[in-house]
């Protein structure tokens, strides 16, 4: 007889983990994605879609897919960190703008690290977003009242 005891708790534990995961998300405005600079797909989590204001059948993974999402005035800013970041394997954290399906501009922060293989390449870059938008309204009340926010 083969007792699965042990194995059972662990998959419980497991399910408890993800569902905290995802509950800290949600209350932290906030979730993590994975870049494979080799396939060029992008991976939220359902956080980070949310961070978007997203539905997973309107992503489709691809690179160019999120860079759309940021604002233009944004994109290259953004665009010049992300081949730092690429060429040198630093980490960096980065602030900037997205546009919402609905239209909603939202302040965006990110921290992203280089993942590299044993031989030193890079193979994905991983970080989170964090929805910075409302703590933007609080302390910058002018922005709002000017519409920027």
């Amino acid at each position: 007889m083969l007792d699965i005891t042990d194995r059972m708790k662990a998959v419980e534990s497991n399910r408890i983990s993800n569902e905290r995961l995802r509950a800290a998300e949600i209350l932290g405005k906030t979730g993590y994605w994975e870049w494979d600079v080799k396939t060029n797909k992008v991976t939220w989590s359902p956080g980070t879609y949310l961070v978007y204001d997203e539905v997973e059948s309107g992503f489709t993974g691809e690179f160019s897919d999120f860079i759309r999402r940021v604002h233009p005035d944004d994109q290259r800013g953004l665009n010049n960190i992300i081949r730092w970041v690429t060429e040198t394997g630093h980490s960096v954290g980065y602030d900037f703008r997205i546009i919402t399906r609905s239209g909603e501009i939202r302040y965006i922060q990110t921290n992203a690290v280089a993942e590299k293989d044993e031989a030193g390449n890079l193979v994905s870059i991983f970080g989170n977003a964090c929805d910075q938008t409302e703590n933007k309204t609080v302390r910058n009340p002018k922005l709002k009242r000017k519409g920027i926010i």
